[in-house]
């Protein structure tokens, strides 16, 4: 429920498949409007599902959490027919901070880009 409404994530429009303690896997399937001008997927679409992938893992930890650092490495190139599998754990989980990586990987199983966030956590979630 956290990612229904029309909000970022319905824009990245994450399939979860799998939730642990911790740890999330995302299937994704990118849209025309998430290509750059040369047809593959903008880093920005790819860096904003990493975001998500993040949150999702970090949200099993029941935090309330904003972003506050992102890094990214673009490894190889997706288009729009990549069928786009994002593992994402939780590496710490601290008072204040949540610290996570995210893996984007084709369907053959490529590294295709990697991501480190740090989470602030502003209190306790509550559904």
């Amino acid at each position: 429920s956290m990612i229904e409404g029309k909000n970022f994530d319905h824009f990245i429009d994450p399939q979860i498949i799998q939730l642990k303690d911790g740890e999330a896997e995302v299937h994704w399937q990118a849209k025309p409007d998430h290509l750059n001008r040369f047809g593959s997927v903008h880093g920005g679409a790819l860096a904003g599902l990493i975001d998500t992938v993040a949150a999702i893992a970090s949200l099993t930890k029941m935090k309330r959490i904003v972003t506050i650092e992102l890094n990214v490495s673009y490894i190889k190139a997706a288009n729009i027919t990549t069928k786009i599998i994002a593992k994402g754990k939780v590496i710490q989980a601290g008072r204040s901070l949540l610290r996570t990586a995210v893996e984007l990987f084709n369907a053959e199983g490529e590294l295709l880009t990697r991501g480190t966030l740090t989470f602030f956590v502003l209190g306790e979630l509550t559904i």
